[in-house]
């Protein structure tokens, strides 16, 4: 009988899987094509942010709102927005949804031209510099709205959209893409309930104030057809990551009545992306919620997903609690508009929303500028009334501001101002925060201790990239108990394996009974079949833990080691151009095979070798820890294990390098421990007679051969198991049986 090629049993497997779903969303395409796109009436308006339906959240702000949560561990993230946009485009069809729609109300008188501004506009536009030389921020601000033009981080190296490091600081919003459309403008309503703001503010150059200085410098316009002054005054202090920002508004003239005032505030806009062709962290508009306990709810959207709606929800204050904080996050860094907490009244925010901004990017969505927009509930002027804020341009993890790496390298600051940053702002929870309990608890904590371990191992040895392999020695050394205990069972699953055989082919054709007198088998000489997983599941908070530390870490951002440039990037060896079809081109960067598959075949314009080696290795690690097959079922699942190795190295090509490092280490040390283990021995006397008598069968052949994966420690003739040994084996096997023939 000849035995079964199950190589060629997996390839027509997933052959067939592949037809079968292709022919499956082909034919629901056309017994369903989708409806027509919807226009809608002349008399009707989308209304700016509008995601409810006569005030109160309908099914389709739930769907969005579970489609924005943000996943808890990696590479879940993408298949979360698929399922999430799935499900929100069958209700859509389902139900024939339409945009929630306000009538268009009864025509307004127009504003005021803008001759009502009183004051006489500069003949040329002004600039104010902030900080510089000796601060952790370089501000420059326009007249242009009073808004902001450059934010320079002078304590950080910029770098490309290669992810390569940059000569000179970072450029985190940048002037070319801000100069006529600066961040951080203000808007003011025409009505407290109109639902667009007016674009005056924003548009006209205000008056930049004479007594300005380095650390201080005041704008300020006068709208006369509402009787208000509003000034926008710009601080700033030399160890701090924020700009200080007060709103103040002021009555023109003394009245009994208050006046009524509800403006928009924008956040900086154009952070750069870094090493776009490899990260899956773009930009992120997110909003942070704080409630009466302290307790702290964080609102995340991608840029994809609020490019494809034409805008972000809009996350409303809820009753007793109040916005702290929101703006967009980039993978290493944030711009925000945060509340300051030095103010009596910090709850008169009534929502955020995040919208597109700039030249739209429609084959790659994810890479279009958001800028997320702050709007007061309706305000009552007295004489006067100020509110303060904080423009926070700085690292997304802001524990890492404190360690003492940074602070030698003058990147950090004093402890006074990490705690306002981190207990008090909440700003923690940019980067420290999850929905799934226990687990993500656990993947915080060790996170930060990854952090930490890291950090106080960079005060001793400069290089991060030695500090890696460190701290693998580390991890795989406290974790040696473990890793021993599993290689011994896959040592034992090999000793047992003829005694395995034998009950195969007494039982052969029950498999209820070969199972139970399996079970036996194992539970007399102390195996589990599972117990050689047990290592991969301990390590995986490990893991984790370190990817999300090279994902976060400021430190690890442009460190060099060997031929890496960047150890929170690909090692990127050999420049092999953007000209290759799928692999290497960017417009194929995200596309869809055949229109439905993402292309994972989108490599890079560079050849790594880090990921190389650290598939293959996992792959021979993997031959030789796995417990030998009993069956067929098994070798077949372990030929598929095989195949999903290869396939994870084309998921994980373009992960950072200090991963990789981890991965490669890890396996070389699973390989020595090994080694340095005793080699398989027959279980008993007989089982030893069976493997090495003259025999032959496929029993006697997984005993003694390399089919099974065992080894047996002394050869035949005495002499110690080796290639040349089997060669001989085998050539004196010939002759015995050209004899008998």
């Amino acid at each position: 009988m000849q035995p079964k090629n199950n190589t060629w049993n997996v390839v027509l497997f997933f052959v067939l899987s592949a037809l079968t779903i292709l022919a499956s969303v082909f034919l629901q395409r056309w017994l369903q094509p989708p409806p027509p796109p919807y226009t809608p009436p002349a008399n009707e308006t989308l209304a700016l942010g509008t995601v409810t339906d006569k005030g109160k959240p309908g099914l389709l702000s739930e769907m969005v709102a579970m489609r924005a949560m943000p996943p808890p561990v990696p590479g879940v993230g993408s298949l979360a927005q698929l399922s999430a946009d799935a499900a929100v485009a069958q209700y859509l069809a389902k139900h024939d949804f339409r945009p929630p729609l306000v009538a268009k109300a009864e025509p307004k008188p127009p504003p005021p031209p803008p001759k009502s501004i009183e004051h006489k506009p500069p003949a040329k536009r002004e600039y104010a510099e902030l900080g510089g030389e000796g601060y952790k921020l370089q501000v420059k601000l326009t007249s242009l709205g009073a808004g902001v033009a450059r934010v320079v981080l002078t304590k950080f190296r910029g770098a490309d959209r290669m992810g390569r490091p940059e000569d000179g600081p970072l450029e985190l919003v940048p002037e070319d893409v801000n100069q006529d459309d600066p961040s951080n403008v203000l808007f003011h309503y025409a009505h407290v309930n109109d639902d667009r703001p007016l674009e005056t503010l924003g548009k006209t150059d205000w008056t930049l104030e004479k007594e300005s200085t380095k650390e201080r410098a005041i704008f300020s316009i006068d709208l006369a057809e509402l009787g208000v002054r509003v000034s926008k005054i710009y601080t700033l202090k030399a160890d701090e990551y924020h700009i200080g920002l007060e709103v103040k508004l002021q009555r023109l003239q003394p009245g009994k009545e208050p006046l009524k005032f509800r403006y928009q505030l924008t956040s900086g806009h154009g952070l750069p992306i870094e090493g776009d062709w490899y990260t899956n962290v773009y930009r992120n508009g997110v909003v942070g919620r704080q409630a009466d306990r302290n307790n702290f709810y964080r609102d995340l959207e991608d840029s994809r997903s609020i490019a494809l709606k034409e805008g972000g929800r809009a996350v409303l204050k809820p009753e007793r609690e109040i916005i702290r904080y929101a703006g967009i996050m980039v993978q290493y860094f944030a711009g925000l508009i945060v509340v300051d907490d030095q103010q009596d009244r910090q709850d008169f925010l009534e929502h955020a929303r995040s919208t597109p901004e700039g030249v739209r990017n429609e084959k790659k969505p994810y890479l279009d500028d958001i800028l997320m927009r702050v709007v007061t509930q309706p305000l009552e002027i007295q004489d006067s009334l100020t509110h303060k804020y904080l423009l926070y341009y700085g690292p997304v993890k802001v524990q890492l501001l404190g360690d003492m790496t940074s602070k030698a390298s003058n990147q950090g600051v004093p402890p006074e101002v990490l705690a306002r940053y981190d207990d008090k702002l909440h700003l923690n929870t940019l980067t420290d925060y999850g929905n799934f309990g226990f687990w993500t608890q656990l993947l915080i904590i060790i996170t930060n201790i990854m952090h930490g371990f890291l950090d106080k191992l960079h005060v001793i040895i400069p290089w991060y990239g030695v500090c890696v392999i460190l701290l693998t020695f580390l991890v795989r050394g406290l974790m040696h108990p473990i890793s021993r205990k599993q290689a011994q069972t896959s040592i034992k699953m090999q000793q047992i394996m003829p005694e395995v055989k034998k009950l195969q082919e007494k039982y052969k054709g029950d498999r209820q009974a070969v199972a139970r007198e399996q079970m036996a088998l194992y539970r007399k000489h102390g195996v589990h079949p599972l117990g050689s997983c047990w290592i991969i599941f301990l390590q995986m908070p490990i893991f984790l833990g370190l990817y999300y530390a090279l994902q976060e870490s400021i430190h690890f951002r442009l460190s060099e080691f060997l031929w890496i440039k960047n150890l929170a990037a690909p090692d990127m060896l050999i420049w092999w151009t953007e000209k290759i079809p799928l692999i290497s081109n960017p417009d194929h960067q995200g596309i869809l095979l055949l229109g439905l598959f993402p292309n994972i075949f989108y490599l890079g314009p560079y050849f790594n070798l880090l990921p190389v080696l650290a598939v293959t290795l996992m792959i021979v690690q993997q031959k030789f820890l796995m417990p030998p097959p009993t069956d067929e079922t098994q070798e077949m699942q372990q030929k598929m294990m095989k195949y999903m190795m290869i396939f994870m190295g084309l998921m994980f090509y373009r992960v950072a390098a200090g991963l990789c490092i981890y991965f490669i280490v890890s396996s070389l040390w699973g390989l020595v421990e090994r080694k340095l283990l005793p080699k398989a021995k027959p279980a008993s006397a007989g089982a030893a007679a069976a493997g090495a008598g003259p025999t032959t069968g496929k029993a006697s052949g997984a005993a003694k051969g390399p089919k099974s994966g065992a080894r047996r420690a002394v050869a035949k003739n005495g002499e110690a198991d080796g290639p040349f040994t089997k060669i001989k084996e085998m050539w004196a096997e010939l002759l015995k049986q050209a004899k008998k023939k």
